[in-house]
């Protein structure tokens, strides 16, 4: 009897068994808490996976719309993968809006952003001051420094604003055991102002000060030094920037970073993160082979230079049509010019202008304006070559290093080239009828109006005013069709 009612028996279990499921299953209650089950168990998971760290190796290089871009997607993977990232930074400064971006997407990260300045010797100048400052975790290297952010004008350093300093002065981030009294850089409330140049000044410089006060302020670090690097160019070395709490930690290497780092808690969008960074797996990212050619082209001296040797190249294949080489070079230079100055924030106008000199420049060599085009163009050029890239400073533009050689060989290649016009100019023709004029002919039949004159071997019709006998000699004055004008050579 048992034997035969036993599988109606286990049916009846199963049955009992799939309802049960799909009770707990429809209960909102049950489904939230076995959710939380499931979400501990894959923390808990976390804790026994291998350490990883991704490192961004940014040695020597620009900040700009290509190594921006490749550290936010680094940022944006570590983010998704659970994995801190680890910025190597060496670089001497670079572009305003790539800056915002990369300190953007550190802010935004769900993982700790630790940028290390190394190796020995290494500086974060510029934009890599704002970018150390507003990671979660600053290190330098030893012999490393950083700072130098000072805006700068055309005709030399930008003057403090005139502001009070309490304006944005934040006593909460500048902790009186790290700090030192410092007198207010801004002047008393009530001076003057000029107008124009000094209000756009004021307005850049107090732009830039804003940003790196607010950065001090998220993370924490001495606002105080970072307005001075603003203001007055301060640069300090590794020792110095860990006692005046501008970074966390200095490091003899990327093993000693990790390991003193390890355990650190910051805070990270979300919340909070433990870092576990000692003897943890390092993955390398580097610039692709496609990345460092945008890279170079990215720079706004080698758009600049690239721009001028296309409208040279071109401008010469113009005027000497046949050559090839030089209008095939100068085509290529202007399509990579078009590629560079399309990632680069470039002010068209000021291209407009660098044009507008240029054709003033050649202009030069067709009209005779005793140097008022030459004059003209330089002018066009240097100030359009200065606004190519829209970049308040310290944010890098075209360097007046570049600029100031670059125009400099231009003008002297064109005084050199409108000497040597002019003075072809002022030499006597050697061919045509011109080249006959203010030469000596001898008269071999009287001239009484006309007769015949024997010149470079040959004999020729010839018209003077004035009867010249035979055997005289005679000058050309000009030529009509086939016969010389001429007067007396005593004359």
């Amino acid at each position: 009897m048992k034997i035969q009612g036993s599988p109606p028996m286990n049916r009846l279990q199963s049955a009992v068994v799939a309802a049960a499921v799909l009770l707990c299953a429809l209960i909102p209650g049950t489904g939230r808490a076995a959710g939380e089950t499931t979400a501990t168990v894959a923390a808990d998971s976390t804790a026994t996976e291998p350490r990883r760290i991704l490192l961004v190796k940014m040695n020597d290089e620009i900040i700009n719309p290509v190594t921006s871009k490749f550290m936010v997607d680094a940022i944006e993977r570590g983010s998704k993968e659970g994995i801190p990232v680890v910025i190597e930074l060496d670089t001497p400064g670079g572009l305003l809006q790539s800056t915002r971006e990369l300190v953007k997407a550190i802010f935004a990260s769900r993982v700790p952003v630790i940028t290390y300045i190394y190796p020995a010797g290494s500086r974060a100048a510029s934009a890599g001051t704002f970018i150390t400052m507003a990671s979660h975790v600053a290190a330098m290297s030893p012999t490393s420094n950083i700072g130098a952010a000072h805006p700068v004008s055309i005709g030399g350093t930008w003057k403090s604003p005139k502001r009070p300093a309490d304006s944005i002065t934040s006593p909460s981030t500048t902790p009186p055991s790290v700090l030192p009294t410092l007198p207010s850089p801004f002047g008393s409330p009530g001076e003057s102002q000029s107008e124009g140049k000094e209000v756009m000044e004021d307005k850049v410089v107090n732009d830039t000060l804003a940003w790196i006060q607010s950065i001090s302020e998220k993370r924490g670090r001495n606002a105080q030094w970072g307005r001075d690097a603003v203001e007055k160019s301060v640069s300090i070395v590794a020792s110095e920037a860990l006692k005046l709490n501008v970074i966390d930690v200095v490091a003899e290497d990327l093993n000693d970073l990790l390991k003193q780092i390890d355990s650190r808690k910051v805070k990270v969008e979300g919340g909070e993160y433990t870092l576990r960074t000692a003897n943890a797996q390092i993955e390398t990212l580097e610039l692709s082979e496609r990345q460092k050619i945008l890279n170079a082209l990215a720079n706004p001296n080698v758009a600049y230079f690239l721009l001028l040797v296309g409208f040279a190249g071109l401008v010469y294949e113009i005027t000497h049509p046949g050559i090839l080489i030089p209008g095939i070079v100068g085509l290529i230079s202007l399509l990579l010019a078009a590629l560079s100055l399309q990632m680069l924030p470039t002010n068209y106008a000021a291209l407009l202008l660098i044009m507008a000199g240029i054709g003033l420049i050649i202009a030069e060599i067709k009209f005779t304006s005793y140097g008022l085009l030459t004059v003209a163009g330089v002018t066009c050029l240097f100030f359009g070559s200065l606004s190519l890239i829209e970049q308040q400073k310290p944010f890098i533009g075209v360097s007046l290093s570049v600029i100031i050689p670059t125009i400099t060989t231009i003008t002297g290649l064109l005084l050199v080239l409108v000497f040597l016009v002019i003075r072809a100019q002022r030499h006597k023709p050697f061919l045509g009828d011109k080249s006959f004029i203010g030469e000596i002919a001898e008269v071999a039949r009287d001239l009484s109006p006309t007769g015949k004159v024997f010149y470079n071997g040959t004999y020729w019709d010839a018209e003077s005013k004035i009867p010249v006998t035979a055997g005289s000699k005679v000058r050309i004055v000009s030529v009509d069709r086939m016969r010389f004008i001429v007067e007396p050579a005593g004359q």
